[in-house]
Parts: structure tokens; sequence; C-alpha cells
């Protein structure tokens, strides 16, 4: 089955009247889930010149020798850093070094909103293991799972009291920081943004699903770069959030309040598809008890995560549990 990256290279080749009709550089952005939306965002501020976008997807046939072959038509080139386990022949560095118009670039992270988020590994070939909301785990009910709770009980974890012990109201200023660092490391300063994107409210889906908004204003900082002028006025009607397309993860209403901002248990799939009528939700039990089929059926292949396994090794977090468990045993 040919991928997603690939359709795409196959696209850019094809609709050569485009690059005729370009005024001004013709830009790809490589990358991960971020970079059509990037990709857009340019095209919008920015109508007259050519950009396209390549997703990049682990199964892809294009040899990355062949790939920098294409790249090189092209003015400029974006990337987020990347793997050699994205294409097949070698990862970002290598892509870098057969081209020399090829510029690495920040992706945008922010974990603070979803401090419960985790990945999982230990799924089929030893990758991450997928949930309802791609993958997307809840923390805490890997942790009840890892103890054994039935769902009821796992449900009783998701108080102040645990989150504050675990530390999901001190993340803010880390994640500035892994922010800014990031930015920083390609040249970018995103002490302004920040200070915009956090007085719009929650402008994260996830911790690597950046709202709309975010992106554009990436797309304005690589454009000038490239001192490309752009249109530097209200985009927000045109605007097309496809991050907002997928799984997201909900901002818990503990955290919500926290900041300032409503937050729900509303779990959104990953098979999201509004042309098909496939709009599934969850509720926090349905979650659970969902990740719960997921890893009861991995048994043989032992799951995963750093993070959890040091809260049961944590005697202050062992308390904390044991006590919420008699509690509940209690009513």
């Amino acid at each position: 089955m040919i991928s997603t990256f690939d359709k795409q290279i196959v696209r850019s080749l094809s609709r050569r009247r485009r690059w005729r009709a370009a005024k001004g550089p013709r830009i790809a952005v490589v990358g991960n889930c971020q970079a059509a939306g990037l990709a857009y965002s340019m095209k919008l501020l920015a109508p007259t010149i050519l950009v396209d976008h390549f997703q990049l997807a682990p199964k892809a046939r294009t040899p990355l020798k062949v790939f920098a072959k294409i790249l090189a038509r092209y003015d400029h080139v974006f990337s987020h850093e990347f793997s050699n386990t994205e294409i097949n022949g070698g990862g970002s560095d290598d892509l870098r070094d057969l081209l020399d118009n090829l510029e690495l670039m920040p992706s945008i992270s922010f974990s603070a909103f979803h401090p419960d988020l985790i990945y999982l590994s230990g799924g089929p070939d030893t990758g991450l293991l997928r949930s309802p909301t791609g993958h997307y785990h809840s923390a805490l009910a890997f942790l009840g799972w890892r103890q054994r709770y039935p769902v009821h009980e796992t449900l009783a974890l998701f108080n102040d009291e645990v989150m504050q012990t675990l530390g999901y109201f001190d993340l803010w200023p880390a994640a500035v920081a892994a922010l800014e660092r990031e930015g920083l490391k390609f040249g970018y300063n995103f002490d302004a943004q920040l200070l915009s994107w956090s007085r719009r409210g929650i402008f994260m889906y996830s911790i690597n699903h950046p709202k709309a908004f975010v992106l554009l204003d990436l797309a304005k900082m690589l454009l000038s770069k490239l001192n490309v002028c752009f249109i530097n006025a209200d985009s927000s009607e045109y605007l097309f959030d496809r991050l907002s397309g997928g799984e997201i993860f909900p901002v818990y209403p503990q955290i919500g309040s926290y900041y300032g901002y409503p937050g729900s248990y509303v779990f959104r799939m990953n098979a999201f598809n509004i042309e098909k009528s496939n709009y599934e939700f969850m509720d926090l039990s349905q979650f659970i008890k969902s990740c719960y089929e997921i890893y009861n059926s991995f048994k043989s292949a032992p799951l995963h995560n750093d993070r959890v396994e040091k809260w049961l090794g944590n005697p202050e977090v062992s308390e904390i549990l044991t006590k919420i468990k008699h509690e509940r045993r209690k009513r």
C-alpha cells in the first residue's frame, strides 16, 4: 500500500503548472503532523509563493536519495528533525548532507495542559502502542492497570490530591523552558509568541498538536527568515485547523480550572472522519475501560512507561494510592 508521503511526492511532481505560476520562492515543508498546517499557513500569508508539504510516514517506499533529488528542485526546504526510521535510507541529518537548500526547524511541543498524556512502548513490533486516541495514553489509567485496580477504583485517581502529588500543576515552567530550548536550537525565540498564545487560552490539542494560530505564528517566523513579505493582517477567517480533525486528548477539569479555563473528560477517537459520519467520543470511564481491554491483550508483551515505573517505586505515591483505595472501598 502506498503511503500518504509517497502520494504527496507524486502529487508534487504532477503539478508543474504551479511552478511556472509561482511568484517568489518555492518552498517545501518536511516533517511530522505539523507540516501540513505550516505549509497552509505559509501559503495563506504569501499567496503568490509555491508551498508543498511532505508528512513523514514510517512505511514510505521512496528512498531518501530519491526524495533529496525531488527536494533539490525547491528554492528552500524547511524540515523537522527525524530519525532513520521515518524514511528509507536515513534521517534528517542524512537528508541535510544531500541538500544545500535545507534548514531544520522547530517542532511545537507543550506538556503543561496535558500532564497525564504519555506514550506506551511494547506494542506490535515493539513500537508505540495505540489507544482509542491514537498513541495517546493516560498515565493514571495505566498506573491503575499496573496496580490491577478495577475501572471504578482507577476513576478515583483522577482528583486534585493525586494530581498535586504527581506534579500535574507544576509543569508550566518546564514546558515553557522546553519549548524555548527547541526554538533557540534552530535560531528562533518564542518568548513573544508564548505570551500571545497563553492569552488566547488553551493553545494545544495534545502535547504535540498545536492549534492553527500557533502554526500561523511559526509560519511567519519561517517566512521572515527567508525575507519573504507576507500579509500581516487578521487571517483567522482563513485558518484551516487540520490538527483539530484528528484525535483530541482533553484538558482535564482540574488542569483547566488551575489555568483559568474550562476542562472536560471528553476523549475524541482517532478514527474521526466527519465526512463519513464517524465522530465518536468517550467519557473518562469508557476511555479507561477501553484502555484496559487493549492492555489486557498484551500480557505476553510487557508494556512500559518510565514515568509510571518511577511512581510505582515512590513511597509518597504508594501511600496516596493506598489511601484513595481504602476510602473508595469504604463507600
